[in-house]
């Protein structure tokens, strides 16, 4: 199975880059084949699966609000993949993550993820 990951690093977030890179390759879908396709301001240290692109900073909000305009770019080149995962950069696998992620039927063909801010906040939200 083919993976797309898809994040953005703009500006002061290339310092999260590496960890991000090493967590997700490592624990995220570790027995399938993972592409990263990554959006930034900087240069990377080429890997043979890291795919950059060259995407100037647009300042907040437009750096995170706009991400599927940024997706948009590349959708054919991605459209080659079984699934496209987005991460935000600073984000870190901490454990293995096996298929039980996978959008199926079951689950309604969605995943997603908590927040590690909110995770244990949930209360917050609650009426």
């Amino acid at each position: 199975m083919k993976i797309a990951i898809f994040t953005i690093s703009l500006g002061k977030y290339d310092i999260f880059f590496k960890d991000f890179y090493e967590s997700i390759n490592s624990k995220f879908l570790p027995s399938h084949e993972k592409t990263f396709f990554i959006f930034s301001d900087k240069k990377f240290e080429e890997r043979n699966n890291l795919i950059q692109i060259h995407q100037e900073k647009m300042g907040w909000p437009y750096d995170s609000m706009m991400r599927f305009h940024l997706l948009n770019k590349i959708k054919d080149e991605v459209s080659k993949y079984d699934f496209v995962f987005f991460f935000n950069v600073n984000m870190v696998a901490v454990q293995n993550i096996g298929e039980e992620v996978l959008p199926t039927e079951i689950n309604d063909f969605l995943m997603g993820c908590n927040h590690p801010l909110h995770f244990h906040q949930a209360s917050h939200f609650l009426p």
